[in-house]
């Protein structure tokens, strides 16, 4: 597994199964992941998304997963999905969007939502620009609360 220097992501990782990257934009993180998601990209990943949230100040923040290119996680990752969930919620994450197109995919992720108390069918999304406005408008309404 090595941790890549790619200048357009805050993070990258990759083995030999598949990979993430993820950049933030204002209080948005967005992350890409592509392969088969197992828990070793998961584990350092979920470390430095949580380590990462630190630059919000314990303000709201949203997130998304660009996940078109994954066909699946493996059993033990999903439920290391779940324990990352919990942490971002604790971490203020405010509102979540998933872009997937694998059925399976889209099955263990609703899942996992429902494990951390989310709807997960309102926050799972086919294409990138409906989930960023999704992520965008409940951002919004929170801080005009």
């Amino acid at each position: 597994m090595q941790v890549d220097k790619n200048e357009h992501y805050d993070f990258s990782l990759k083995n030999d199964y598949g990979n993430v990257n993820f950049y933030v934009d204002n209080n948005i993180i967005i992350a890409e992941f592509s392969g088969s998601i197992d828990t070793d990209i998961l584990s350092v990943y979920g470390e430095k998304l949580i380590n990462t949230t630190a630059q919000f100040n314990g303000n709201p923040w949203g997130y998304i997963s660009d996940s078109r290119k994954v066909l699946a996680a493996t059993p033990e990752a999903e439920l290391l999905l779940t324990k990352i969930g919990k942490k971002m919620q604790a971490a203020n994450c405010f509102i979540s969007a998933y872009v997937m197109t694998s059925a399976i995919a889209i099955s263990q992720m609703s899942r996992v939502l429902n494990s951390v108390g989310r709807d997960g069918t309102k926050c799972i999304f086919s294409e990138v620009e409906s989930a960023k406005q999704y992520v965008i408008k409940h951002l919004k309404n929170s801080q005009a609360d």
